[in-house]
């Protein structure tokens, strides 16, 4: 998502009517009580899921729209230049001269909107990290040795040993190899886990101040959310869903500003903080998608 369309104004009314459906299903689970399968953070779940359904949409209208826009200034640019080109009359060409480069002026600023829309990010990019010791400067900046080529790997478990040469095998072995160490010794019991815990614990000398532990143990507030979103980065989205920080600050600058009553824009922060409070009360859903980022 780009921050042109997260701004939006089509795409944020839409994710609002969704958001309003959400609500209502919040106030149910509220009346009738919080089930393993209906609660705040699966419908947190679904609504994000139908949000990004209704973005990518519209990515594609917009798409559509530009595409028809640069179809009608190019056919305009042709029939300019028929025009042009079946003129005699020296007054009459003038003016088909005219409308020729007219329609070539609109076609080119559209193509250079367009150019500078894709590039624009990119460039931004570019010019605040460039100076600054970021991710990207060490890319730049580090030397690229060749990296060590393994020409063979052994099949596991055989004997006498075999090997593999193509790449894709020798890929599947060093990913099953892989996965093998991050699972291994994770099915220990209750009494080792708990006596490994006490064992690190006891060499940790420091400890938390009574106030902190006020703070820490304390139910998270709508507040707590509105400052954690407006000092996010802009650019950036919270999860793989591609929905930007800037996404859900124009939303929360619309219910800010709806409170005339003119028109009815969902309390997004609010909606968050009832999710982020059902985690810190019943713990994280398995099937809620929180691990891919919220």
């Amino acid at each position: 998502m780009s921050p042109e369309s997260a701004s939006d104004n089509k795409l944020l009314k839409e994710a609002n009517q969704a958001a309003k459906i959400a609500r209502d299903e919040l106030l149910e689970i509220k009346k009738k009580g919080r089930t393993a399968g209906n609660n705040a953070q699966l419908v947190w779940a679904r609504l994000k899921e139908q949000i990004v359904r209704i973005a990518k949409r519209r990515k594609a209208e917009l798409a559509r729209a530009r595409a028809q826009e640069e179809k009608k200034r190019v056919d305009a640019q042709d029939a300019a230049k028929l025009k042009l080109e079946n003129t005699q009359d020296p007054m009459a060409r003038t003016e088909a001269q005219k409308e020729l480069e007219a329609a070539e002026t609109a076609l080119h600023a559209l193509k250079e909107s367009s150019h500078e829309a894709t590039f624009k990010r990119r460039d931004a990019k570019h010019f605040a990290e460039a100076e600054t010791m970021k991710k990207s400067w060490f890319q730049w900046t580090k030397e690229n040795r060749p990296r060590d080529t393994f020409a063979t790997l052994r099949k596991p478990n055989t004997n006498p040993p075999e090997y593999v040469h193509d790449s894709q095998s020798m890929a599947n072995i060093a990913g099953e190899y892989h996965d093998s160490i991050q699972n291994k010794d994770l099915d220990v019991g209750e009494e080792e886990r708990a006596a490994a815990l006490d064992t690190a614990l006891r060499h940790v000398n420091r400890k938390m101040p009574e106030e902190c532990k006020t703070q820490a143990t304390a139910q998270i507030t709508r507040e707590d959310i509105l400052e954690s979103l407006m000092a996010a980065k802009n650019g950036s989205a919270a999860g793989l869903d591609g929905l930007i920080y800037e996404f859900w600050k124009a939303w929360n600058r619309k219910f800010e500003t709806s409170k005339d009553g003119k028109e009815e824009w969902m309390d997004i922060v609010g909606m968050m903080t009832e999710v982020y409070v059902d985690i810190e009360t019943y713990g994280i859903e398995q099937d809620c998608g929180f691990a891919d980022g919220w």
